[in-house]
């Protein structure tokens, strides 16, 4: 009897000794989203396509470590396989926008666009040039006044669809914010 309460705390100790040594292995516990289904790109997440899974700190990558407030309603940039983990560089950047704006991109040229002048924040008119209309007068209008410029993104090079000899032009994408006029 004396042998078999000795044995049994022997294997106490022991089974306590190990979990305290793969513990100190492991680190701290931290909370990481699973999607529980395969889901497209652009959708929405929510609670019914999440999951909350424990891992090892060590595990887990920075931007994997999220609350339940920082994905609801957000959307996902790219399709996300079941059971991939939800990280902030797999979802769409939350927009800044009053429900009353828009966004558009617009391409502009070197030439026209002022060279590298305009920054984002500035505020600038957009023009549109009617050239090569077929049955009508070459003329410039103005589509927008005043709207802020949201970003100015890198170069990009165009090829013309005409059948004339390849050439590239630079083209500067523009991002435009637009405010709804009330009427």
């Amino acid at each position: 009897m004396v042998l078999s309460v000795l044995a049994a705390f022997l294997v106490f100790v022991g089974v306590s000794s190990y979990v305290s040594n793969v513990n100190s292995k492991v680190g701290p516990i931290v909370t990481v989203y699973h999607v529980t289904k395969d889901l497209p790109a652009f959708t929405t997440l929510s609670s019914e396509n999440t999951e909350p899974v424990q891992v090892p700190q060590r595990w887990a990558s920075d931007n994997t470590v999220l609350k339940s407030s920082d994905i609801d309603g957000r959307v996902t940039a790219t399709p996300l396989s079941a059971g991939s983990p939800v990280s902030l560089d797999a979802l769409v950047p939350p927009s800044d926008l009053d429900p009353s704006e828009r966004e558009i991109a617009v391409n502009v040229d070197a030439v026209t666009g002022l060279a590298g002048q305009v920054r984002p924040g500035d505020r600038v008119d957009v023009y549109a040039v009617f050239a090569d209309v077929p049955g009508l007068s070459k003329q410039a209008r103005i589509l927008v006044e005043n709207v802020r410029v949201i970003s100015v993104l890198g170069q990009q090079q165009c090829s013309p669809r005409t059948p004339k000899p390849f050439r590239t032009s630079s083209r500067s994408p523009w991002l435009y914010r637009l405010t709804r006029r009330c009427q």
